[in-house]
């Protein structure tokens, strides 16, 4: 049972929640750079759920203050919102599900026009590093 892909909306099924997920994620999974992400990947066991399951995270090293951090986590779904049809796409095609935790590690604030497009770039980083696995 698969469920209805919205590609104009980030639902709860889409977000990657509960501290078993995002331990196995970080103990088992990949990882790789595209600055100012670090995105952190592995493939998602769980039937059903939808190809991509995401969490995104600010880190109080880089941002002290929590609405800078929250300003930025907010830039990030964003993008990945408004992108997210091309690595849907590509991963409904191939039957594949994957759990993502995208970290923000710049030190500054970045524009959301940069960060729309560092994400696509890690789009397609993604689909060319889980074609190996």
């Amino acid at each position: 049972m698969s469920a209805k892909i919205e590609h104009k909306t980030f639902t709860k099924e889409e977000r990657l929640c509960g501290k078993k997920a995002i331990d196995l994620l970080f103990e088992k999974g990949s990882s790789f750079l595209v600055f100012p992400f670090r995105v952190v990947f592995l493939s998602d066991k769980q039937e059903g759920s939808l190809p991509v399951r995401v969490a995104f995270g600010v880190s109080k090293k880089y941002s002290k203050r929590a609405v800078k951090r929250n300003l930025i986590r907010r830039r990030m779904r964003e993008a990945f919102r408004k992108n997210k049809h091309t690595l849907y796409g590509e991963l409904t095609n191939r039957d594949k599900r994957l759990m993502l935790f995208i970290s923000y590690i710049a030190k500054e604030e970045t524009a959301y026009a940069v960060i729309e497009k560092k994400m696509i770039k890690a789009f397609d980083r993604l689909l060319s590093e889980y074609k190996t696995d």
